[in-house]
């Protein structure tokens, strides 16, 4: 189960269950402030997100897909009603790992050869500047992964990310 608030102080909720408050709401809902389901959200979505992250202008960006390497997953952003918002690219084979005070996206970005974690702007378009910093693996094999099981984002622009190599059975730096 996640949940985390958003600027608004609306509060997403993602987990394993089918329905809120009688909706249809496949492992996806939001909640007014109060706790009550918010009706104008109606993700149009077949299955829970493996992660999310609020933006400050109140949209949420959702990371859809297995969490396997080398691909198979994408990040894109909800609008306000819940609809994929078509002015933001997918941002497929990335993982999803935060958004900050300034809504933009950091994530990985994953190849057949490295993983990067980059910073994509609020329009979608990668931050030309911010240094992509590798994430490399000793051992990979089809199904390893870094999970980046904590994420600190400073509203000055720095991240703190700690990775969790162990549920990837190998041996990461």
């Amino acid at each position: 189960l996640g949940i985390r608030p958003s600027p608004d102080g609306r509060i997403y909720v993602q987990g394993n269950f089918t329905t809120s408050a009688g909706k249809a709401r496949p492992g996806f809902a939001r909640l007014q402030a109060d706790g009550a389901l918010d009706t104008s959200f109606q993700p149009l979505l077949s299955e829970s997100p493996t992660a999310f992250a609020p933006a400050p202008e109140g949209k949420v960006y959702i990371q859809r897909g297995q969490l396997v390497f080398p691909g198979g997953v994408n990040v894109v952003r909800l609008a306000q009603d819940g609809s994929i918002d078509s002015t933001f690219p997918l941002l497929d084979k990335h993982d999803l790992v935060g958004v900050d005070s300034q809504g933009r996206v950091l994530a990985v970005a994953r190849t057949d050869m490295q993983s990067l974690l980059v910073r994509y702007l609020p329009n979608g378009v990668r931050d030309s500047s911010y240094t992509a910093s590798p994430v490399q693996a000793e051992r990979q094999t089809t199904y390893s992964r870094v999970d980046l099981s904590s994420v600190l984002i400073a509203d000055s622009g720095l991240y703190a990310v700690s990775a969790d190599t162990n549920r990837a059975g190998g041996d990461y730096s």
